[in-house]
């Protein structure tokens, strides 16, 4: 497939006999000239015309287009009348172009994407296409400061018409601090199995049975221990016995794609959508639309141009029913991944698990004792008396 930019800067099509297409693709490659073959036609770059001409003249009979694309939709023009008007205008909009911002480029940036930050930016006042007469830089930072939860501090810097924006990234630190009173109670059935208490008294021991919301550790002190209140900390596991089911359904319904095809070329400049071409064929069947964006550059550098290629992908629903093989790999895919995030941090005694086959599918389930962290804090307040 040619590249974008084939379309702008023009592209041509050589039409020859079926007989002679592995001759001219073969004399391409030797040229180290790019092609795109269909049936019988030859597609190059325009700017290769000359010496694609060159080779194919005394080896093979051939037609040739004129430059397609819009480079050659810009040479039929010329033609026409109103032509000197369009370059007078392409010329006022080079000149207005100078006034806005024509590339954001961030720099310093490592833990977030340029792309995540361009978007706080625009959100803030400055983007593609905004007037630098309208743009206060120390506005659009301290504004971005405020509500970023990626920066830490920025500086915004015009070079022509580029906005050249300088970033350091925060660096999060977790903070744990307890602010408050709290009490740990369970958070499940369970027999102790240990219990440490960093902060608080103890209201079990290890052997006792406990229920869900039964208090572990209090944050109330007693009278003979000093009084008072705190944040209750500790470490409480005890032995778990739980049960994790999970069903599979006998059959589901899924997309089925067939080959997509292209709906539309535009180009964007400026956040502004110009039509290249658009097909407007009607399909019988469901499809989904999807997009392509690729940025211009010109000498390495980045242009205020986007081609926008958006494809057809046509798809059919369709009922698939699934083996009873199938059933219970799928069963047993799902409980694997499940258990195995339930087992990260505790320790596992004993399992079983089973399976049986039901009217519409398939049920598995897992019988297992484990020892795990069953403590969950809970606030409380204190409210000084009148």
């Amino acid at each position: 497939m040619l590249k974008n930019r084939a379309y702008i800067w023009g592209y041509v099509e050589y039409s020859v006999e079926r007989e002679d297409v592995s001759t001219v693709i073969e004399l391409l490659l030797r040229a180290e000239i790019g092609a795109v073959q269909k049936d019988a036609v030859v597609v190059v770059n325009a700017k290769n015309a000359r010496e694609v001409d060159a080779l194919l003249d005394t080896r093979v009979k051939f037609s040739r287009s004129e430059v397609k694309g819009i480079r050659g939709i810009f040479c039929k023009s010329i033609k026409c009348y109103g032509a000197l008007l369009a370059i007078a205008f392409s010329m006022a909009l080079l000149f207005l172009s100078s006034k806005v911002v024509w590339s954001v480029r961030i720099e310093g940036n490592a833990i977030y994407s340029e792309r995540e930050i361009i978007e706080e930016l625009e959100s803030c006042g400055l983007s593609l296409g905004e007037r630098w007469s309208k743009i206060d830089t120390g506005r659009i930072e301290g504004e971005l400061l405020s509500k970023s939860d990626s920066i830490s501090w920025l500086n915004i810097n015009r070079r022509g018409s580029v906005a050249y924006v300088k970033v350091i990234e925060k660096t999060v630190f977790e903070e744990n601090e307890n602010i408050g009173y709290t009490n740990v109670v369970a958070k499940c059935d369970a027999i102790i199995e240990e219990i440490t208490v960093v902060s608080g008294v103890a209201k079990v021991q290890v052997g006792e049975s406990v229920k869900k919301g039964d208090l572990l550790i209090s944050g109330v002190i007693p009278r003979e221990l000093g009084g008072g209140f705190c944040y209750a900390e500790g470490v409480v596991k005890g032995r778990v016995s739980d049960v994790i089911s999970v069903n599979v359904a006998d059959s589901y319904e899924e997309k089925c794609f067939k080959e997509s095809s292209l709906k539309g070329i535009s180009l964007s400049f400026f956040n502004f959508p110009i039509n290249i071409f658009k097909s407007y064929r009607n399909l019988d069947i469901e499809c989904d639309i999807i997009e392509n964006k690729e940025q211009v550059s010109f000498c390495k550098k980045t242009l205020p141009f986007e081609i926008i290629k958006s494809y057809r992908l046509p798809y059919e629903i369709k009922t698939r029913r699934l083996s009873e093989e199938e059933m219970i790999s799928i069963a047993s895919d799902r409980i694997t991944d499940v258990l195995a995030s339930r087992f990260e941090e505790s320790l596992l005694l004993k399992i079983s698990t089973k399976g049986e086959f039901e009217k519409n599918g398939y049920k598995m389930q897992t019988e297992f004792v484990c020892i795990e962290d069953i403590m969950e804090n809970v606030p409380f307040e204190i409210s000084a008396g009148e």
